[in-house]
């Protein structure tokens, strides 16, 4: 993401935070929930040195499929992990060696979601393919509906 700075090199923090905000209220929508206020979007703040990899939602009769763009990330350094309704993606691609004593260059990339209540922890599947992880979130299986006789 741009660095937004003015004429005195001061960042413009809130600026970039509620750019970051906007854009999650349309992974909102695009899940199908209306979009509410900005406090409620489902996309975790992240650190500044982060990247956060394009998303695609689409949602189907008994499932999510949610694809995300992660370019060069080996499946041994990327991690996804599901706690308390919310479902989080980090990666990390090294972009070569060590050069002189330092760290290997490195891009990370991490990216939230909170899981609607129609989600299955149980049935969530990962596939990474070509640079992009494909993730399917199964649907809970709704109870039948079951007529009861009054006597």
């Amino acid at each position: 993401m741009v660095a937004y700075t003015n004429s005195y090199g001061t960042h413009l923090a809130a600026l970039e935070h509620l750019a970051r905000r906007m854009h999650g209220l349309n992974i909102t929508a695009s899940c199908g929930s209306s979009p509410g206020p900005a406090s409620q979007s489902p996309v975790k703040a992240q650190a500044a040195d982060t990247l956060r990899p394009r998303a695609e939602i689409r949602e189907g009769k008994e499932r999510y499929e949610l694809e995300l763009e992660l370019p060069g990330v080996l499946a041994d350094d990327l991690s996804v992990q599901v706690d308390r309704g919310e479902l989080t993606v980090e990666a990390t691609r090294f972009l070569g060696p060590a050069v002189d004593g330092q760290e290997r260059p490195r891009r990370v990339y991490q990216r939230a979601f909170a899981l609607p209540e129609s989600v299955d922890p149980e049935q969530i599947g990962a596939n990474l393919e070509n640079g992009v992880l494909t993730l399917t979130l199964g649907k809970r299986t709704e109870a039948a509906v079951r007529k009861i006789k009054v006597n």
